[in-house]
């Protein structure tokens, strides 16, 4: 993959691998969500899509990026019958707010926002689904929408169960101030860290392509890299709003192999504990975390027929 130096509203090119990125592109309606704090940007795929459409599908993107890393699989997802919508959340891509600056409870109230948009302009049911903080995101989703009738985690944790010191992987020094961060959020609720710190390179890339990947991550100007200590004490300390036993909806948990920042085994054990019995675990073999751009065939072919069965 070549790292190509062009406009800031195109650079989300270099993220998209088999495609066309222009034919990408001419598929997208933009959108934006009026709420009482944010501008939402919402990227819509399908928005024409009528008595043909197979249902609603919001995808969530992860740490530091937006919507438009996702660019490929909503289009291919859309060439399957579904309408797409891919938000940035708030402090991120296009959306309005304090970059790196959010809350659980914030990203629920945009959930909120979006659902009552697509209610009231479009019909079908609702799936969300995500990636990385989107895929916890989602299932804190699940777990306080209604308006949700299933959801799609590429990876999960809850985070008032000390999950995030299975996921964040830290150096000696660092791993001794993380403890403390509850307590400087509340004197230095912006102070800014970067996300690197505790999501190194490593953990998330190891092939060829996903170091190119990283390196055109990195040069993004749309990159929230550095997240406030409220938005990390949040990832530390912030409940759903019912345990996993208690999400009812179908959840289709998604992992790679060899994820480095969510384990199969830790991902099983969450899993485990949700009640449905349409539930779905599926294991990329050999993958890393950047499944959605690193594997997206095969993604596709587990996501789709449990889209299909439940919608």
């Amino acid at each position: 993959m070549e790292i190509n130096h062009i406009l800031q509203n195109s650079y989300w090119y270099n993220y998209i691998r088999q495609e066309n990125p222009k034919l990408i592109e001419a598929k997208i309606h933009e959108e934006f969500i009026e709420t009482k704090q944010f501008r939402i940007h919402l990227d819509i795929f399908g928005r024409e899509l009528s008595e043909n459409c197979k249902g609603n599908v919001i995808m969530i993107h992860g740490t530091a990026v937006y919507s438009r890393f996702y660019a490929e699989f909503a289009y291919l997802l859309m060439q399957n019958g579904f309408r797409v919508f891919l938000p940035d959340l708030p402090g991120h891509g296009h959306s309005s707010g304090n970059r790196g600056h959010f809350t659980m409870q914030l990203f629920m109230d945009t959930m909120k926002s979006i659902t009552n948009y697509i209610k009231s302009n479009f019909s079908g049911k609702i799936a969300i689904m995500g990636s990385s903080l989107g895929g916890i995101t989602s299932l804190y989703t699940a777990a306080s929408n209604s308006d949700i009738d299933l959801a799609i985690c590429h990876n999960a944790a809850v985070f008032n169960e000390g999950h995030h010191k299975e996921i964040a992987k830290t150096g000696p020094i660092l791993r001794l101030v993380i403890p403390l961060v509850p307590f400087f959020a509340k004197i230095f609720p912006k102070l800014k860290l970067s996300v690197f710190k505790y999501l190194p390179r490593e953990l998330l890339v190891s092939s060829e392509y996903g170091n190119k990947l990283f390196d055109a991550l990195l040069n993004d100007p749309l990159l929230a890299d550095k997240y406030t200590l409220t938005s990390i004490k949040t990832q530390m300390t912030e409940p759903p709003k019912c345990p996993p036993e208690e999400i009812t909806i179908p959840i289709m948990f998604i992992n790679g192999e060899n994820d480095r920042l969510f384990s199969v085994h830790f991902m099983k054990s969450l899993f485990q504990r949700l009640p449905n019995p349409l539930n779905e675990f599926h294991m990329i073999k050999g993958a890393d975390h950047l499944i959605f751009q690193e594997n997206l065939t095969e993604i596709v072919s587990h996501l789709i027929p449990f889209l299909v069965k439940n919608m």
